[in-house]
């Protein structure tokens, strides 16, 4: 129960620590991935896992997720 509290207060802070669980965890989509998702989350842009991403994956609905993190990248902007 700690740790589950522990990931919340991490997805919901808005900051990537260095000690974020995305930082070792290939499916964890940490507090980036869990921001877009509370963005789309009631639209018809998927986005439907709050922090494991292997399910959007698996049906392609964080594609728009990934778009918008290139163009951050390229640009050096937040989403």
């Amino acid at each position: 129960m700690v740790l589950r509290v522990l990931e919340t207060v991490e997805a919901h802070s808005g900051y990537h620590f260095p000690w974020s669980p995305s930082n070792f965890l290939p499916l964890y989509g940490g507090s980036d991935f869990h921001d877009y998702h509370h963005r789309v989350l009631y639209t018809k842009s998927g986005n439907y896992a709050s922090t494991f991403v292997y399910m959007d994956w698996l049906f392609g609905t964080d594609k728009d997720y990934r778009k918008a993190k290139t163009i951050e990248e390229k640009e050096g902007k937040n989403l």
